[in-house]
């Protein structure tokens, strides 16, 4: 009578027999197969890695800007007064908008030299 205890060994009259992992399947992989795993798992570590960082820049970069907002926020309040509250906020959204439309074309013209 033969019990398996895990997907290695195998029990046969209190003797222990160890199997290796490839004589467990019927027809043995080829070393084609099993390196095209192994390319496909280092592929998928190497994105994930790459995916990591990427958001950690977002969230880090999310922070700075909120950071920045805040900071500018208070410039034109301070230069503003309450009585042109309103006008302030909308230099505010000027300047801003001003910031990020030259910001993306720099960075489309640092991607488009990359390719």
């Amino acid at each position: 009578m033969v019990y398996a205890y895990d997907s290695k060994s195998y029990e046969s009259n209190l003797v222990w027999v160890r199997v290796p992992p490839r004589a467990l399947f019927k027809n043995n992989m080829p070393e084609k197969v099993t390196k095209k795993i192994k390319q496909g798992l280092e592929k998928t570590r190497k994105v994930f890695k790459e995916k990591i960082a990427t958001l950690l820049l977002g969230g880090f970069g999310l922070v700075a800007a909120l950071a920045w907002n805040e900071a500018i926020k208070d410039l034109f309040d301070t230069c503003f007064k309450e009585s042109n509250k309103l006008i302030g906020k909308f230099i505010y959204a000027i300047i801003v908008t001003l910031i990020v439309v030259f910001v993306s074309q720099y960075l489309e013209k640092i991607s488009e030299k990359k390719t």
